[in-house]
């Protein structure tokens, strides 16, 4: 069936010549847009990808422009970065008595990303304190171990949220997709090039292996776990 694509810069959509998306756990996807516009485009990216109708696109890149280069007349390429790419930026925290909840409070004051946490005691539990100098994206990788989280994980969701929590509590933990052999068309290690799936995105596993990085590049895609 035909592979459908959008994008759309600043609440319109642009002419998509190539893309290559880079998305992980624990991390923030960046993409390479190759478009066509007569002008300099900048804003919010949306990128969505779906199989048979335009209907049901799938959500696979929400970003923001980082930079957009002329290449020819009529032709640039965008550079983007995942919402979350936000926490990149330092941003000090010093809390006492807190919660996984009052620390992402923190974050969120100045990054103005939105966080959600499932309802289990490790979102409320109270730590004596919570310091960290660096970046909001080292804070992140910190506060599994700092609030005792086993399979800690974050990522941003379709509704341009970041879930935070176990990976047992996400939404991808009991989606399930298989693929046959005959479908992939390359399997070395822990990596599998195959053609696109739209639903296919980092933490939703595939044959039983967790992905945990995805790279999505015209009509294939190579998933690792």
């Amino acid at each position: 069936m035909k592979i459908n694509k959008r994008l759309i810069i600043a609440d319109n959509e642009v002419l998509l010549v190539k893309e290559d998306i880079n998305l992980a756990l624990n991390w923030a996807g960046k993409a390479s847009f190759i478009i066509g516009s007569d002008e300099e485009l900048k804003g919010l990216v949306k990128y969505q990808i779906g199989i048979g109708s335009f209907d049901t696109l799938h959500s696979a890149f929400i970003g923001v422009v980082d930079s957009c280069i002329q290449l020819a007349k009529g032709k640039w390429q965008v550079i983007a970065r995942e919402l979350t790419g936000v926490l990149d930026e330092k941003n000090p925290i010093n809390l006492r008595h807190c919660t996984l909840n009052d620390v992402l409070k923190a974050i969120s004051s100045i990054t103005g990303l939105k966080f959600v946490t499932p309802d289990k005691p490790y979102s409320t539990k109270k730590i004596p304190y919570f310091y960290h100098t660096g970046t909001a994206t080292q804070q992140m990788q910190a506060i599994g171990a700092a609030f005792s989280i086993l399979n800690f994980t974050w990522y941003l969701q379709s509704n341009q949220t970041c879930f935070v929590g176990a990976y047992e509590d996400s939404f991808g933990y009991d989606k399930a997709l298989e693929v046959a052999a005959h479908q992939a068309i390359k399997v070395d290690g822990k990596t599998m090039k195959l053609p696109l799936l739209p639903a296919l995105r980092p933490g939703v596993k595939i044959n039983g292996n967790k992905i945990t990085e995805l790279k999505i590049e015209g009509s294939f895609m190579v998933a690792k776990w």
